[in-house]
């Protein structure tokens, strides 16, 4: 279809181009016959009369004609009194007067003849056409075909124009060029090959957006912060973990140089290092930011063919650090722990070894002897119950379920016995009867009770103490207080009193004896029942110990 309409177009060009050819050859050849019919009404002007020409008009009648490229025959009756045309004028033997066109074959060529009757005489000129019919069609039409052409290039680029007008907003639609196939022939593998490379293009686009929400998700769901930065150590990427440990919003960081992001003169040397050097630290570097341990490590990352940066991975290490140094003071406590009373049994061993006792400090000694070896089977029970609760607080088990106030009622003597051995001091015990269970081992609620009970003796005043014991129920909670009137804590010691081994200083200069693991065991015992251990102490007044814990959503029937 397309080549037959190519086809009908140049045949269209073809004949309007001669058609121009043929009006241009007309247009020529009325020229020169209007110019030999002003050329031979001269001649009849001039001698239209005479019987005779001088030799000079003769040779001036000659020299025009050859000039001007005509033939001219001048005749009077009989008498031709010029003539450089006799072989035209047998051609053309008619008289008369008029224009025609005739082809000569003395010349050779196409002929306009001017005839002229005056009287008994006549004049006739023959002016030659320039161009013969081939070249006067074709220069024309060459020219017009040309000149076609160029129009049609013109209307062309306008379609095309138009055309990629139409491609250029599909583009920048990202549509797909459907009608490239009815596009200029020179245009269409173009637009094809347009069309390929933008659905190519459109599916790795498709593909990355794909991969940058995967990466956005994994960069928002991470825990650890991660800061991108350019060749100019400034943020261009910053997940909200790291938003969050830096205390600034992601739109505050982007374009921000990272130095002004931590301002910690180490590693702003250690960035600056890598700056002239290239050279990152090998280890994970450690900064205090906010009250924070922070741990980063840098990495170089190559982010395209051109374009490099650095990756800070961001851990908050706060949390870690502490229980490092718990456990190194674990370790520490523990050894002094089990280092004073064996140093004592050795020592008191190797007395009764080596030196002649009397009987009566002989039983003094074993009595401390005793005293020691309970106080490290004390210290051993204590951690075997610690061990055994931690492995299993995670698990919270809730297998089994009782009712605090009537487990707490059935225990009331042997905590008023617990109470009692310490001299002057009184146990009150405020028990509301419980509606609700609890769930949880028995053993370990009467542990918990037991130790803050422990807890509130020791650290009794000697006379006139009080260790009161408060249950209730509050909606779905269970409370339970265990208050004394000792000697309270100081503020600073509060938030360390549940680690392992920890004493507060005013205690330790009363020599109140125990392992240190009391009140660490109650906190581990606490998360065991999903709750929690709170107190409230005023230096010289007291302490209160508070521990709720989650009851069942079903009353006693």
């Amino acid at each position: 279809m397309k080549s037959r309409r190519k086809a009908t177009s140049i045949l269209i060009f073809i004949l309007i181009a001669f058609l121009i050819g043929f009006w241009m050859d007309r247009s020529a050849q009325r020229a020169i016959e209007e110019t030999a019919m002003r050329t031979l009404e001269t001649y009849i002007q001039r001698y239209a009369d005479r019987t005779e020409l001088r030799a000079e008009e003769i040779a001036q009648i000659d020299q025009d004609a050859h000039t001007h490229n005509y033939y001219l025959h001048i005749r009077n009756g009989d008498q031709i009194l010029f003539s450089n045309a006799k072989e035209l004028v047998r051609e053309t033997p008619s008289p008369g007067t008029g224009v025609s066109v005739y082809r000569s074959k003395h010349l050779n060529a196409r002929v306009v003849v001017v005839r002229s009757e005056l009287g008994r005489g006549a004049m006739r000129l023959y002016q030659p056409l320039q161009l013969d019919w081939p070249i006067s069609i074709w220069i024309p039409a060459v020219t017009s075909i040309l000149f076609l052409l160029l129009i049609r290039e013109y209307l062309e680029e306008k379609a095309c124009k138009r055309e990629w007008e139409a491609v250029s907003r599909r583009v920048r639609e990202e549509e797909p060029l459907l009608n490239w196939e009815q596009m200029p022939s020179h245009a269409g593998p173009l637009m094809a090959a347009i069309d390929r490379r933008l659905e190519s293009s459109k599916e790795k686009s498709r593909s990355m957006s794909v991969d940058n929400v995967q990466i956005e998700a994994i960069l928002h769901s991470v825990e650890t912060g991660v800061v991108a930065l350019d060749e100019e150590l400034r943020v261009f990427l910053i997940n909200p973990a790291a938003a969050r440990l830096l205390h600034i919003s992601r739109d505050e960081a982007l374009g921000k140089d990272v130095l002004l992001l931590f301002r910690d003169n180490d590693f702003d040397d250690a960035l600056e290092h890598y700056r002239t050097s290239g050279i990152l630290p090998s280890e994970p570097f450690p900064i205090r930011f906010a009250g924070r341990d922070l741990s980063i490590r840098l990495s170089t990352t190559l982010f395209s063919a051109l374009e490099s940066g650095l990756t800070l991975a961001i851990e908050d290490t706060t949390e870690l650090n502490k229980l490092l140094t718990m456990r190194r003071e674990f370790i520490s406590n523990v050894s002094h722990e089990l280092r004073t009373p064996l140093t004592s049994i050795k020592g008191f061993t190797e007395t009764l070894m080596t030196l002649d006792v009397d009987p009566e400090n002989s039983k003094r000694f074993l009595r401390i002897l005793d005293s020691e070896v309970d106080r490290l089977e004390k210290l051993v029970s204590d951690l075997e119950i610690l061990s055994s609760i931690e492995k299993y607080e995670d698990l919270q088990e809730r297998e089994e379920s009782f009712y605090p106030s009537e487990v707490l009622e059935e225990e009331r003597e042997s905590l008023q016995a617990l109470v009692t051995r310490a001299n002057n001091i009184e146990l009150t015990m405020d028990i509301e009867p419980s509606t609700r269970p609890a769930f949880g081992r028995t053993n370990l609620f009467l542990q918990l009770v037991h130790n803050l009970c422990e807890n509130a003796v020791k650290y009794s005043k000697p006379e006139g103490g009080k260790v009161t014991i408060r249950l209730q129920e509050e909606g779905f909670r269970g409370i339970l207080e265990v208050e004394d009137t000792g000697i309270g804590i100081p503020d600073k010691d509060i938030e360390r009193i549940f680690e392992r081994f920890y004493m507060v200083d005013r205690s330790r200069s009363l020599n109140v004896p125990g392992t240190g693991l009391g009140l660490a065991i109650v906190k581990h015992i606490a998360i065991t029942f999903g709750g929690e251990v709170q107190v409230q102490s005023k230096l010289g007044e007291g302490s209160r110990f508070i521990f709720y814990f989650p009851l069942s959503e079903f009353t006693r029937i």
